[in-house]
């Protein structure tokens, strides 16, 4: 069903297909039966090829397991294991010497590095009815750089999760568990990955959402923001889901465009859905068993290796360890530290949703502040307004600077905006406290996807449009600040400060990046240069700024003024603009 947002198809069977930087996904789903006195089916084994029990048979699986069905102990080396637990439990034990009981919700997030030994078993405590296990076990890739790092064990408690509901304009719920990643437009802040995962690296754009939709239930997945991320959608439970307008009526793993929004919309039961997705690592992938290098002589090393040391050997009285009848979970670290958590064996259904709930201010709110958009009835509402300092070369030597500087940020409240109407014009009032107002002529940059830490080859996903605007500044106050080593917001954050006109969608702006820029004071050139002699680029002004905040949708860079800068007095006209945007008119009473 390839559509615009959808690359590819592919059925789901007991392996799902994966994408770099993810090696492997297992989805699991056993219906044990009862449990007994050992922890295992109360149940015959007979015909079971045990050791190797992959069949289903009786809907239930041995798996590596002789008398408790699980995974006894085996080494890993080179990549990362995610297991989340959905319902029943699983015991952990491992070559640092650590144990755990986690299930319901929970997440182990284990590093294997440069080698561990570890078994999943999992025990069937209840005596009197059935044991179910639901589980997905994914692997994920390190980059050759943090093949041989120190093995890491990391437990993610069910409650610790964040979960977010999303309720649609029919009022149905969709809920998204945020394991790992962060989601766009979403209150919820994932718990840190292990310090030495690709999770971990700035960039990665890692996510691990599982998502629970209503029956009719509508909800649109957020573009990635990076241009390079790739993302797998995996519908694994339900009748039918639309993707980008496209019904799917069977279990599928869908292989989405990163960069686009992807709409869903349930059918007629409650669906459930697997997102993973990151940017590639893109090294060269070798593979054997239990050991994921980049070469083959790495995996001879490995096996050699494991041989000769067996990451440590195993320090416990036997390969398939489980950890009592006592019902709780638990982790017991490598370095002495104990956590332990009340019985849950399923994850948790019901999450808080965040609609917005009635709220009795003290006096009326301040409207909210919008721009108007060029070409649709839509406005931009404006959350944050930052400006970027002497950030061109001229500008700088004409206010007794040289040099490309690290660049530097100073900030307007959103409600300095005054707007500019597309073939109009504006009247601000001189300001007090000043006898020397000067403009600077600006392009500004509205944001339409926030993020951290964006890096530069990605900035420009993350811009909505421009637009022109006037940092309008009190000279003579924020020279005054200056002297006194003191803030300088008076200088440049008043009333009426923060002049714009329309955005111009970035589509449909041309190459801004080259585009002339000019300010004319009754008629008269004042300033006149252009977008290319920016100091610091659009998009290395969005690395550098997204390092400092987090920049949300609706925020405004004024990205510098050129050089030219001198005052005005009242009764002057202000003309300004940028090739490609609507200019403004400005006059000052």
């Amino acid at each position: 069903m390839p559509s615009s947002a959808v690359l590819s198809a592919q059925p789901l069977g007991f392996q799902w297909p994966t994408l770099d930087p993810f090696l492997f996904c297992v989805y699991h789903d056993d219906r044990y039966p009862r449990g007994n006195a050992q922890l295992g089916p109360a149940a015959s084994l007979d015909g079971r090829n045990l050791g190797q029990d992959f069949e289903g048979k009786d809907g239930w699986r041995m798996y590596h397991g002789m008398a408790v069905p699980g995974f006894p102990s085996h080494p890993h080396r080179g990549f990362e294991t995610v297991t989340i637990v959905r319902e029943g439990l699983i015991d952990h034990s491992d070559s640092l010497g650590a144990t755990a009981r986690f299930g319901g919700g929970d997440v182990q997030w284990l590093t294997a590095g440069k080698g561990i030994v570890h078994a999943e078993m999992f025990p069937l405590l209840d005596p009197a009815k059935p044991n179910r296990l639901e589980l997905f076990q994914i692997w994920l890739n390190l980059p050759a750089s943090h093949k041989m790092v120190e093995p890491h064990f990391t437990m993610f408690w069910s409650e610790q999760i964040p979960r977010h509901r999303v309720i649609d304009s029919a009022g149905l719920p969709t809920d998204i568990t945020c394991i790992a990643g962060v989601l766009r437009d979403s209150p919820a802040r994932p718990l840190a990955p292990p310090p030495d995962s690709w999770a971990a690296r700035e960039g990665s754009e890692l996510a691990i959402w599982t998502l629970r939709m209503a029956p009719g239930a509508r909800w649109t997945l957020p573009a990635a923001m990076g241009s390079e991320t790739r993302r797998m959608l995996y519908f694994f439970q339900g009748d039918s889901i639309a993707v980008d307008g496209a019904t799917l009526g069977d279990h599928a793993a869908l292989e989405l465009r990163g960069g686009q929004d992807v709409a869903l919309h349930n059918g007629a039961q409650e669906a459930e859905l697997v997102v993973l997705q990151g940017r590639p690592i893109a090294e060269t992938v070798a593979r054997y068993g239990p050991f994921v290098m980049n070469t083959q002589a790495e995996i001879q090393q490995a096996f050699a290796d494991y041989r000769r040391t067996e990451f440590g050997g195993w320090p416990w009285p036997d390969n398939a360890p489980v950890h009592g009848k006592e019902i709780r979970r638990f982790a017991s670290h490598a370095d002495g530290k104990t956590e332990t958590l009340p019985m849950q064996t399923r994850s948790p259904v019901s999450i808080e949703p965040t609609q917005e709930r009635p709220l009795n201010f003290v006096f009326p709110p301040a409207p909210p502040v919008s721009v108007p958009v060029t070409g649709r009835a839509e406005v931009f509402a404006v959350h944050r307004i930052y400006c970027v300092g002497r950030n061109y070369e001229e500008h700088a030597k004409e206010m007794g600077f040289t040099g490309r500087e690290p660049p530097f940020f100073f900030m307007k409240p959103a409600d300095a905006v005054v707007v500019v109407p597309a073939g109009g014009a504006a009247t601000i009032d001189y300001p007090p406290l000043t006898s020397n107002l000067h403009p600077e002529i600006e392009l500004v940059i509205a944001i339409g996807r926030g993020g951290r830490n964006i890096a530069a080859a990605d900035a420009l996903q993350h811009v909505f449009g421009y637009a022109v605007g006037l940092d309008m500044t009190r000279r003579d106050l924020q020279n005054d600040m200056k002297k006194q080593g003191r803030p300088w917001c008076i200088g440049k954050a008043f009333d009426q400060s923060a002049p714009i006109g329309p955005i111009t969608p970035a589509a449909q702006a041309g190459d801004i990046a080259q585009a002339g820029i000019f300010l004319q004071v009754n008629g008269q050139d004042r300033q006149r240069s252009a977008v290319s002699k920016l100091i610091w680029n659009i998009s290395e002004t969005i690395e550098h700024l997204s390092a400092a905040w987090e920049l949300q949708a609706g925020d405004l860079i004024f990205s510098g003024t050129p050089e030219g800068v001198a005052a005005v007095v009242r009764g002057d006209t202000l003309t300004g603009g940028v090739a490609g945007l609507e200019p403004i008119r400005v006059s000052v009473r």
